[in-house]
């Protein structure tokens, strides 16, 4: 996304040129490989290791849970997967951020404040999305401890893999002025059928 905003508001000419069905199926199967192949080795050091409880509190069978149940020495997977986490976060933060410095720039330069503002709602909405995710991802995956309380852990876990992407579709299709307008009448039927 960030990508994207920077096309479309950096180089608007050339967007349609670069941002082509191949090229968006291309950056997208980067993460997929990136998501599949990253934690390979968190992986394969906690099959290393072995574990005295057969019950996992959280939602989901993730690295922190696992951890929590290991009886053997984890300090190492521990390192490693803060190591790794810092370094992924970061890059992509960092591109994110970097995109983002290009896309002010080139939005000061706009001589209208009707434009001005319409390049920076648009960005607004990825970014509120960006620092969702990456707050609490962060929050989980980058320390060096990972005995935390289950309910932390659980409460981080629900904001990046459930209300991070039930953000999505509710910010940027509220951006859309015919969608705010359909909405606003059908709140506006609601409540004159729930007064009459």
């Amino acid at each position: 996304m960030a990508f994207d905003r920077y096309m479309a508001i950096c180089n608007p000419l050339r967007y349609p040129s670069v941002m082509t069905n191949a090229f968006c199926f291309k950056l997208a199967a980067c993460c997929w490989v990136v998501g599949l192949f990253g934690p390979l080795t968190q992986i394969l050091l906690l099959s290393r290791l072995s574990f005295c409880h057969s019950k996992i509190e959280h939602l989901f069978c993730d690295f922190n849970p696992l951890i929590n149940v290991a009886c053997s020495d984890t300090s190492l997977n521990i390192t490693v997967d803060f190591a790794f986490n810092s370094f992924l976060l970061f890059l992509a933060f960092v591109c994110i951020i970097m995109s983002y410095m290009k896309i002010i720039s080139a939005v000061l330069k706009i001589k209208t404040s009707e434009g001005r503002q319409k390049a920076f709602s648009t960005c607004g909405a990825h970014l509120t999305v960006v620092m969702l995710f990456f707050g609490s991802v962060a929050f989980i995956y980058i320390r060096l401890t990972k005995k935390r309380s289950v309910n932390y852990d659980r409460a981080m876990a629900v904001i990046y893999s459930v209300l991070t992407p039930m953000c999505n579709p509710i910010i940027y299709s509220l951006r859309n002025r015919e969608i705010r307008d359909l909405l606003k009448k059908k709140l506006k039927e609601l409540c004159d059928w729930v007064k009459g």
